[in-house]
């Protein structure tokens, strides 16, 4: 107790101070007892580094926000390239095939033209997603080969509600011919599935597309030649592009009109529907003005085309062509006629 240390404590730099028991004695029983722990007194899980400041970092939630916003924006473009517009563009302006120019208020023309636009976005958004798992990948269908995005739904609910809100000033006449338009998109893709019922998809196609004539208020004196035509040409357009799926529907299990048919016979009802209609459309124009005659000759062109020698696939894009070409004549006789 009365010494002076002469080791450590009493080495240059340091001061000598006496050296009690107690401060010695943790190291002390270190050394006898190797297995013992640390005499710190600070726990060791106190060591530790705190991780939570990391999760909580600004970088990292703001990584995450643009993750999120990433990701429903690619959910979001997918659902917009599944609507397919360059696909149903032409016909969105069926509601004014026989309307003359400024016959209708602008805001009645623009409300008829959305639409359509909303329920052809409808009808082709729900048959991609339905066709999805049976397609084969490629531009044809944007949802081929992947899980639909989560945004398309709620794409899909906004074209309808906004095709039926603009349906407000078409009257009852227009709000009858969208509802009949929605249903046959509905029927011909949704749980129904009519398109894989011989005929049935060839009814639920005609529901999709020929309502759109009369969406606008009114009747006009060249809707029915254009009814008439737009029959023909939707059945043997479908017909055709039901031969070029055929493989698909297949492997969805789908019997489609042109599978039950086989190319033969959908090459016959081309040329008699084709030849029907034609010689109908001559006759309207025999007996009430000569309106329709171009018409008349626009689908016998489409009917030559459809029954052409060639690969159903090219035979349904030149044909749809054609089509256009014998919508817009027809558009004219109504005109002049």
């Amino acid at each position: 107790m009365g010494s002076r240390t002469t080791g450590w404590a009493g080495r240059k730099g340091s001061t000598s101070s006496e050296i009690h028991p107690w401060a010695l004695a943790p190291w002390v029983a270190a050394r006898r007892n190797p297995a013992t722990t640390s005499p710190s007194p600070i726990p060791t899980a106190r060591m530790a580094p705190d991780t939570t400041r990391a999760e909580r970092s600004p970088r990292v939630g703001g990584a995450q926000y643009a993750a999120g916003v990433e990701t429903f924006a690619s959910d979001l473009r997918r659902s917009l390239a599944a609507l397919r517009v360059r696909q149903w563009a032409p016909f969105a302006l069926l509601p004014l095939g026989a309307v003359a120019p400024g016959e209708l208020p602008a805001g009645v023309a623009a409300a008829a033209l959305g639409s359509a636009a909303g329920s052809l976005a409808f009808a082709y958004g729900l048959n991609a997603r339905a066709d999805a798992p049976s397609d084969a990948p490629g531009a044809k269908n944007p949802l081929a080969g992947g899980e639909p995005p989560r945004t398309l739904a709620p794409v899909l609910a906004l074209a309808v509600l906004g095709a039926a809100a603009l349906t407000a000033p078409l009257g009852p006449q227009g709000q009858a011919a969208l509802g009949v338009s929605l249903l046959g998109g509905w029927l011909y893709s949704g749980p129904a599935r009519l398109k894989a019922r011989p005929g049935f998809g060839l009814l639920g196609n005609h529901a999709i597309f020929l309502p759109l004539l009369y969406l606008g208020p009114g009747a006009t004196p060249g809707r029915p030649a254009l009814t008439l035509a737009l029959l023909v040409l939707l059945t043997q357009n479908q017909l055709l592009h039901e031969l070029a799926d055929r493989a698909e529907d297949r492997r969805a299990g789908d019997r489609t009109t042109a599978l039950w048919l086989g190319p033969d016979r959908v090459d016959a009802v081309v040329r008699g529907t084709g030849l029907l209609g034609a010689a109908l459309l001559g006759g309207l124009a025999a007996f009430g003005g000569w309106g329709p005659l171009p018409l008349a000759l626009g689908l016998l062109a489409a009917t030559v085309v459809g029954t052409l020698p060639r690969d159903p696939a090219t035979l349904r894009r030149v044909h749809g062509r054609v089509a256009l070409g014998a919508g817009a004549l027809g558009y004219l006789g109504a005109l002049v006629g």
